[in-house]
């Protein structure tokens, strides 16, 4: 009886020592709290790479605590980030020039691995055959000032149509644009092809102009993103918080079948569309994880060019992104 009684108050005391150190200890040691946001969180590579960062303890087995964020467009999150309710985040590079100019108190960190796959769709029905045809339309796009409205206007440049031939329209994020097409709304709209796959294995939508073929080479698409007081205060925060999400990158990569299993639960995809999604050429192709200076430089280029915005409202290249080794 009396050894028991003694394991007994020795399993208490390690209970209450185990409190008592919870109390004293600084909660940083304990887990270091990020809020992460993804710019559209129906984005299914966002979703793939939250659900391997979760299968996995990609974050966890780092020591950090993450509030995962998703947003329906570039422009709300970086207001987010803005206002300090984001450390660090992924969004495509035009909307991040777009905060940038206005004065967003951010800086990039990495390239996020995306190929620029984006296209104007319309229904598979639809009487536009030709790019052309699309003169006098109404286009939907996330917002005026987003990546959506930016790549419109190239591609009607680059087929020879102006700003005024066609009218875009913002109706948020990829539901309600769908929402806006299939109800006339709209005549069609800017998306990337993974967020369109199971529409596109349903027959439902094609693409009318391929606007990845019309943008300069080199091209960088998305960068992560984050709060210059956070990265100056966090520098390694924000880099165990990046590993992970190249951790879940590399392990989406390595189990696709395990990917389009995961977008038929989280975001209800048919399997066709999944498999579709998930593609080597879609999904995570291997661009490197460094930013190029020059294809950064290709993309303020072609939003000057295009009058999207004024080169002389944005800072330097070198003071958008922070010098880790990521960006040297």
């Amino acid at each position: 009886m009396y050894p028991r009684m003694v394991a007994v108050t020795f399993l208490a005391l390690l209970v209450i020592t185990g409190a008592m150190l919870s109390l004293v200890l600084p909660e940083s040691i304990a887990a270091e709290k990020v809020r992460f946001a993804v710019a559209y969180k129906w984005a299914p590579s966002y979703v793939l790479v939250n659900q391997a960062i979760e299968k996995n303890n990609f974050w966890k087995n780092q020591g950090l605590q993450v509030e995962w964020i998703g947003f329906r467009g570039g422009a709300d999150m970086h207001r987010a980030v803005a206002a300090g309710a984001v450390d660090v985040g992924l969004s495509g590079v035009p909307g991040t020039l777009y905060a940038l100019a206005g004065g967003a108190p951010e800086l990039m960190v990495a390239r996020w691995e995306m190929a620029p796959n984006y296209s104007i769709w319309v229904l598979n029905n639809s009487r536009f055959r030709k790019p052309q045809d699309i003169k006098g339309s109404k286009i939907g796009v996330f917002s005026v000032a987003s990546t959506t409205t930016a790549f419109g206007i190239l591609a009607l440049k680059r087929v020879g149509l102006g700003g005024k031939d066609v009218k875009f329209i913002g109706v948020g994020g990829g539901p309600a644009r769908v929402a806006a097409l299939k109800s006339g709304a709209v005549d069609g709209f800017v998306q990337a092809y993974s967020a369109n796959a199971n529409l596109i294995a349903r027959g439902e939508v094609r693409a009318l102009i391929n606007i990845g073929n019309y943008l300069p080479k080199p091209w960088i698409q998305g960068v992560y993103v984050a709060h210059k007081d956070f990265i100056e205060k966090n520098p390694k925060v924000v880099m165990k918080t990046i590993r992970g999400v190249f951790r879940a990158i590399d392990y989406t990569r390595a189990n696709r079948v395990w990917a389009a299993k995961r977008l038929v639960v989280k975001l209800r995809f048919t399997p066709e569309g999944a498999k579709l999604a998930v593609a080597e050429n879609i999904l995570f192709p291997k661009l490197g994880r460094k930013i190029s200076r020059p294809a950064l430089q290709n993309v303020i280029n072609f939003m000057a060019e295009y009058e999207l915005m004024k080169k002389e409202r944005l800072p330097s290249v070198d003071a958008m992104l922070y010098p880790n080794e990521f960006t040297r």
